[in-house]
């Protein structure tokens, strides 16, 4: 066995470690290799393969080149028989209510100004596709907003809202890691991407 000075991660950011290294002749089928072993004192859990020893045994197979099928006419046509779904935001059915804590006292910051290179693209942005709705009346919450100008040209909208984001009654939910979802996706064959890119406009 030999020292080393690697550090292992566990799941959950937790530090393993090792007192030492080995390296071992492993086989199967007709392959072997020489893989190194990371040991970790008194693990009662089974020896783990990494992506090394995997494709050095071949049981990875390297894909040098992907081969995609795209239907762009297929999709160009679907999309021109939807024209109602695919223009605009969209709206989802329904009112969503944010729920702040008992004591929260309503903020309302001043607007900041907006360059003014980026003033057309955010008038025409905010007005053409209904993101906005003229109100008269004074309102209690008032966030500021972000403007930000892409490497394409256009912009993208956000707000400042962290005065409203301290007493938010927040629902804590466990955010999958990629980790737990990679093994779901075994034998899967055709996938799809979903872009939500103003999901956040939707009211």
């Amino acid at each position: 066995m030999e020292t080393t000075k690697i550090v292992l991660e566990a799941y959950g950011g937790y530090k393993l470690r090792p007192v030492g290294m080995i390296n071992l002749l492993c086989s199967i089928g007709n392959k072997q290799a020489n893989i190194n072993f990371v040991i970790i004192e008194n693990s009662k859990s089974k020896p783990l393969l990494g992506l090394e020893g995997c494709i050095k045994l071949n049981l990875v197979k390297c894909i040098d080149k992907v081969s995609v099928n795209m239907y762009q006419t297929k999709t160009k046509q679907f999309i021109e028989n939807n024209k109602e779904i695919f223009t605009g935001v969209g709206k989802f059915e329904g009112k969503y209510t944010v729920k702040l804590k008992e004591n929260a006292v309503p903020i309302g910051r001043p607007p900041r100004r907006i360059p003014v290179s980026l003033r057309p693209k955010l008038e025409e942005k905010l007005e053409n596709e209904g993101i906005i709705a003229k109100v008269d009346n004074p309102q209690g919450w008032v966030s500021n907003l972000v403007v930000v100008e892409k490497t394409d040209g256009s912009i993208r909208l956000c707000l400042d809202p962290k005065d409203l984001n301290k007493v938010i009654k927040r629902d804590y939910v466990l955010i999958p890691k990629i980790e737990e979802l990679v093994p779901k996706l075994t034998n899967k064959k055709v996938f799809s991407v979903l872009d939500l890119k103003d999901g956040f406009f939707s009211n």
